[in-house]
This record gives C-alpha cells, structure tokens and sequence, in this order.
C-alpha cells in the first residue's frame, strides 16, 4: 500500500471538527522482493499460502508507486483459497467514528502460476479483534481492471472497536481463473 492514511474525523460541536491521524508501520509493504513473505510488521492472513513482496514476481513487473516494493495478493473464487495480511494498529478504530483511507491499487494481467482468467482486482478492509481477524468488512472495491496505480479512497464508520485490520482481495463478481490486487 503506498499511500496508507487512516484519519479519524471526530466530532466535537456541531461547528468544529478534528481528524487525527492513525499511523501504520511500513503502510508500503517495504521490505525485500520475494514470493511468499510479508515485509514486517505485517502477518499473512487467511486460508491460503502468503501474499507476495513484489515486484519480480511470478512475472508481475510493475514499479512501486511510492518507495520500491509492495505486496501482491490472490483469490480463487471457487475454493477457500484467499491470501491476505493483518496488522495491529497504533490506535484502535472506534465505533460510530468515520474513518478515510487511501490506497494505492492496481491489477496484474499476468500472475505466473495464477493466471486472471476472466477475474480482475479487488481489495477490502476489514476489522478485527486479533490478527487476520475478519469481525467486520469495512470497505471494498467493485472489480479493478486498471494494470496501473490508482488511489481509492474509503470512507467507513465501524459499529464496534477495532483494534486490528486486514486487507486482501474480496469476491464481487463472478469469474474464472485468480482473482489479485496489487497493493
């Protein structure tokens, strides 16, 4: 995720607002280029093998669009086979508060091994008690086509405190082949 940005809008008057910034550790995914690792301080999540650290990948070539590396994720619709990643937050979400968040996407034509098929990008946000926790879907895109970095901006209110996110690509429409989303 090159450009990761929470912030919490939080009401004080009717007339007066304040947003506050939570901050994430490496909201990039920096670390070395290599197939199955997540760079630290982020965990793999759900049933299925590891996201990536890209680019060089499995023959996903794109450049980082901010610093130099970034994880890529996949999803076979039709068995219960989703990579994912999890991190706990510097400051929990809290219920009935809007967040916004910032994330540059996009969507690899070519994947090695998981070839799109029919399928295209997706990406959702999730919040979690623990780890890989999937308590509640925050946000989630519509099918993403694009093969080049665009930033989708979420807006979610959560109904419960969350003190945990999780990322990774989300089934929105059928196809054939791996869903992927490069983030």
């Amino acid at each position: 995720m090159k450009k990761l940005i929470l912030i919490a809008a939080i009401t004080i008057s009717s007339s007066l607002s304040i947003a506050q910034n939570l901050l994430l550790m490496n909201p990039s995914f920096e670390g070395q280029s290599q197939a199955h690792i997540m760079p630290a301080p982020w965990i793999p999540c759900f049933d299925g093998g590891s996201p990536d650290t890209q680019p060089g990948q499995w023959g996903v070539n794109l450049q980082a669009s901010h610093g130099n590396t970034y994880a890529a994720f996949l999803l076979e619709p039709n068995s219960t086979y989703q990579e994912g990643a999890s991190i706990q937050l510097t400051s929990c979400l809290y219920a009935s508060v809007e967040y916004t968040l910032s994330v540059d996407l996009a969507f690899a034509p070519v994947f090695n091994t998981a070839e799109p098929g029919s399928c295209y990008g997706s990406f959702a946000i999730w919040g979690g008690t623990g780890g890989c926790g999937k308590n509640e879907l925050l946000a989630y895109t519509g099918p993403i086509y694009d093969t080049t970095w665009n930033t989708y901006t979420f807006n979610f209110t959560p109904t419960q405190d969350w003190c945990y996110i999780s990322i990774g690509p989300i089934l929105s429409d059928t196809c054939t082949g791996y869903i992927n989303c490069l983030s």
